[in-house]
């Protein structure tokens, strides 16, 4: 169990496989069991307490953050995110290489999807047809640009 609580030494493939695997179904069980005791200790209703309200607008997030159930849970899922951190980092150990490495994994994966969600959003999928709450559209058909080859509008 210190293996997941201390970066230093390392790990081996099958380790760091286990490893996630029991995080994962263990992280599960946290928060389920945490956010189910926060709900059963009258802390939070979780089916209020993330439901827009009746006027439309957003759940209320300020008062979400004062709830203790809510501080449960969250604490939760940072020991999980924690030994999976020390996880990654002794795996990295063993490969040869730094425990920062796993910083710029992170940071690359990030850009590589947000760079591929904004290929599609902004190149693939087409405009909401008709007027919405940034003005009226430039074309009636939401297909009329690649009609009249105005690609650049």
């Amino acid at each position: 169990m210190k293996h997941y609580f201390s970066p230093g030494g390392r790990s081996g493939r099958a380790a760091w496989w286990l490893g996630n695997v029991f995080l994962y179904i263990i992280s599960i069980a946290l928060l389920l069991g945490t956010g189910y005791l926060a709900q059963m200790l009258g802390f939070i209703d979780w089916a209020t307490a993330l439901a827009p309200s009746d006027t439309g607008d957003p759940p209320d997030f300020v008062a979400l953050l004062s709830n203790p159930g809510v501080w449960m849970v969250l604490a939760a899922y940072l020991l999980t995110t924690y030994m999976a951190i020390v996880l990654s980092v002794r795996r990295l150990h063993d490969r040869g290489k730094s425990g920062w490495w796993l910083l710029l994994m992170v940071l690359l994966s990030v850009i590589i999807i947000g760079a591929i969600w904004m290929l599609v959003e902004l190149g693939f999928l087409a405009g909401q047809p008709g007027p919405n709450r940034y003005g009226a559209s430039k074309h009636s058909d939401p297909g009329a640009d690649q009609a009249h080859g105005n690609w650049a509008t």
